[in-house]
């Protein structure tokens, strides 16, 4: 009798050593995903030269494609700039002045300063959240990724974001 009960100890040690080791999996995947996902949004901003109507909606379409919906909030008094509608075509999902919504990416736009020799010189700046969900406990890692563009001499006309800092 003393046997099995040392082996049920046992037991449970294996397999909560398993859960913890599938969970760290699962977890670095997703995490990676975000990475993954994050760097193509810049690569999108980067290639058509800003925020366009056509890098918004490469944008969200390569979101939905890839499922990515994870959504987190945007700091409004920060410049920040939130996309709440992936249907959406063009700058009509694209909210300039965020707040109180849950939003799928937030990008800001940034002035590069002391280069005289390009004065419209700006970079971006792209927020996408990750979110780990287990269908019966729910969401309960939750967090942002970031990431920065190259910088872009002179952003496309259509640009309707204003750079700050």
């Amino acid at each position: 009798m003393r046997s099995a009960v040392g082996g049920i100890w046992l037991y449970g040690m294996v397999i909560t050593f398993i859960l913890f080791f599938v969970a760290f999996l699962a977890i670095t995947a997703n995490y990676t995903k975000a990475y993954r996902v994050k760097n193509e949004v810049v690569s999108f901003i980067e290639r058509e030269e800003g925020m366009t109507n056509r890098s918004v909606g490469l944008i969200n379409g390569y979101l939905q494609s890839n499922a990515h919906f994870a959504k987190g909030s945007c700091d409004t008094d920060k410049g920040w700039a939130g996309v709440w509608d992936l249907n959406s075509t063009g700058s009509a999902g694209l909210d300039i002045n965020p707040g109180g919504k849950k939003y799928y990416y937030c990008i800001r736009k940034m002035k590069v300063k002391d280069d005289p020799l390009h004065p419209n010189k700006v970079y971006y700046e792209v927020k996408l959240f990750f979110a780990f969900d287990i269908p019966v406990l729910g969401s309960f890692l939750n967090m942002n990724v970031y990431g920065t563009t190259g910088q872009i001499v002179n952003p496309a006309k259509e640009d309707k974001l204003v750079p700050g800092n």
